[in-house]
């Protein structure tokens, strides 16, 4: 081999080692974009010995109503509808029923209709606490949980995948690696 032909295989094997480097998960960026998009309840000026002196206002068993996800972060490319369950997710809420009742916590659960819950504007950072509220009162349901929901994903090219261009390393190698990191975040008081 030549001095150029060496320079140019050590430029594209630099190369094709730095496409490998992987980014990692920003947990940080996770968690302030699940604290950003939580909603504030009317409660949240209160004092702690006015929120003590608060009584509850439903009697148990309740029927609860299960909100559409909150997406703190929407880079979703994969699915159809931001707002609605999967429906994996979807029979895993419905399971609950049964360990809830059991437990006399419940008496139904009910998971909001994506159709029932008002669009929302991204100016009214409100909207989207008062819209699954006004679906839950038209269910008739005793309480609303909402999740809040952030994805971030770490993906990255293996420097083996420049064996692609070999029809064995084509099938034996792995070219690329994805990871996803899904964090919930529950409504709660302030």
């Amino acid at each position: 081999m030549t001095r150029r032909r060496r320079a140019a295989f050590v430029i594209v094997l630099l190369g094709v080692l730095l496409t490998g480097c992987a980014k990692g998960f920003n947990r940080g960026q996770m968690d302030s974009a699940l604290r950003a998009s939580s909603p504030r309840y009317s409660s949240s000026g209160l004092s702690v010995e006015e929120i003590e002196k608060l009584q509850p206002q439903v009697k148990l068993p309740i029927r609860l109503a299960v909100g559409p996800p909150i997406f703190a972060d929407r880079r979703w490319w994969h699915s159809d509808r931001l707002d609605s369950w999967s429906p994996g997710e979807s029979s895993e809420i419905e399971s609950w029923e049964q360990r809830l009742r059991s437990a006399g916590v419940v008496r139904e659960v009910v998971l909001l209709p994506p159709l029932l819950v008002e669009a929302c504007k991204s100016d009214d950072p409100g909207c989207v606490t008062r819209a699954r509220r006004a679906a839950a009162a038209r269910l008739q349901a005793d309480a609303l949980l909402v999740l809040n929901v952030a994805t971030d994903v770490d993906e990255y090219v293996n420097p083996a995948s420049i064996l692609d261009l070999t029809l064995v390393g084509l099938w034996v190698i792995t070219g690329h690696h994805v990871d996803a990191l899904t964090t919930i975040l529950t409504m709660r008081r302030a």
